[in-house]
């Protein structure tokens, strides 16, 4: 950063930490760097190629970067579409995709904020998906250690999605009897497991390598002081149906998805274990964590990361509603509708600030409810949580 020129200094800022010993450190990992690196060569060679100034921070990287976060998920939602269709119908899928892709906030952070890691970890988790799928359809070495990458991968860059890996024991799981068979399974493919453990390790070897360059610590805690999760004390409540960030308010299509986990048994049922484990845990553990809001942001940005996997009740529903009488299907397909123009409008109030980052209270949201101005007193009605407050495990709006 130190070498950049004056007029690329007010354009960029590089955060990172400094340790006692005056080594610095970016507290997120190098996964998403691993992630960048193909796209991040391309826009080098394109700067080169065009005169451009090959620093890494002229706009031929900034381009294919977000290149590369569509392309991401233009792939992940092919290999999604391929899970769905071995349950679902061919209409039944593609509603299920676009549903996710443009009745989400994953439309904002695939595009217009595609540097974030939100696009890259659902991508990350509808090829882990894939790959359990082809395992078990027909199991390989190779197929157990590119599974190994990809869990690796998944919870270098974010440790709490290694809960992903459940999927493993329990896709295809229907009674306790085919979980014993399935831990019998894995004890006869003992090479399989073992090609899996070291495919797991690829991309950590290098980040423990720097952590100990850096602290002396293999394992390294890189997060700051006060950052942290509180177990006892989940906010489910404020994390579903707040109007700050609340995933119900701002991504509300999905109460399709949580309503398809009625059928998701009687439709898909190789995938209804992993589903009911994974999803609670998933939550819980996202709003264990002291800033439950998780900073500025459109919406609950943590729960993209499971979008993929919410596509499969999602789809259980609309099985389900396509063997309903018209009457029932025409209104809830009409709401769908409106939920996909109510992402689209809400994108644009985002970008426009209409929605705030991190201040949306009940009076603010509903005074812009599909407004394209803000009123006059907007700033007014806005309440700003303290960070400070939040790290304690104290009411983030107390005085």
């Amino acid at each position: 950063m130190d070498t950049l020129p004056p007029y690329m200094k007010e354009h960029y800022k590089v955060t990172y930490e400094e340790l006692p010993n005056g080594k610095r450190y970016i507290k997120t990992t190098m996964g998403l760097a691993w992630l960048h690196l193909p796209f991040f060569l391309a826009g080098h060679w394109k700067a080169g190629l065009t005169g451009k100034n090959q620093n890494g921070y002229s706009r031929s990287y900034e381009n294919f970067l977000v290149y590369g976060a569509f392309c991401y998920v233009i792939l992940a939602m092919i290999l999604l579409s391929v899970v769905l269709r071995a349950w679902f119908s061919d209409l039944v899928t593609g509603l299920s995709i676009a549903s996710i892709g443009l009745g989400t906030n994953l439309m904002y952070y695939s595009t217009l904020e595609g540097l974030h890691v939100h696009a890259y970890n659902f991508s990350l988790f509808c090829f882990f998906l894939y790959g359990v799928y082809r395992y078990f359809k027909r199991p390989a070495l190779w197929k157990a250690l590119l599974l190994g990458v990809l869990l690796g991968l998944i919870a270098l860059i974010r440790p709490t999605n290694i809960l992903i890996g459940l999927f493993i024991p329990l896709f295809g799981i229907q009674s306790w009897g085919d979980l014993k068979e399935r831990f019998i399974f894995f004890g006869k493919n003992w090479p399989s497991v073992l090609v899996f453990c070291l495919g797991f390790f690829v991309f950590w070897i290098p980040q423990m390598a720097f952590w100990h360059y850096v602290s002396g610590q293999w394992l390294f805690f890189s997060y700051g002081e006060g950052e942290r999760f509180f177990w006892t004390d989940p906010k489910f409540l404020y994390g579903f149906f707040s109007y700050r960030k609340g995933l119900f308010v701002y991504t509300p299509i999905l109460a399709y998805a949580f309503l398809g986990f009625l059928w998701l048994k009687k439709y898909a049922a190789d995938l209804f274990w992993p589903l009911v484990v994974f999803i609670p845990l998933n939550f819980y553990v996202m709003f264990c964590w002291w800033s439950w809001w998780y900073g500025g942001s459109f919406g609950m940005r943590p729960a993209i990361d499971s979008y993929g996997l919410l596509a499969i009740p999602l789809a259980a529903f609309f099985t389900w509603l396509f063997r309903q009488k018209i009457y029932l299907i025409a209104p809830i397909l009409a709401v769908w509708g409106f939920l996909i123009y109510l992402n689209f409008f809400q994108t644009r109030q985002y970008q426009k600030g209409l929605i705030h980052w991190d201040s949306m209270t009940r009076e603010a949201y509903w005074a812009v409810f599909l407004q394209k101005e803000k009123p006059e007193n907007f700033d007014a009605l806005l309440q700003t949580p303290s960070n400070e407050q939040a790290k304690e495990g104290v009411d983030e709006y107390a005085k």
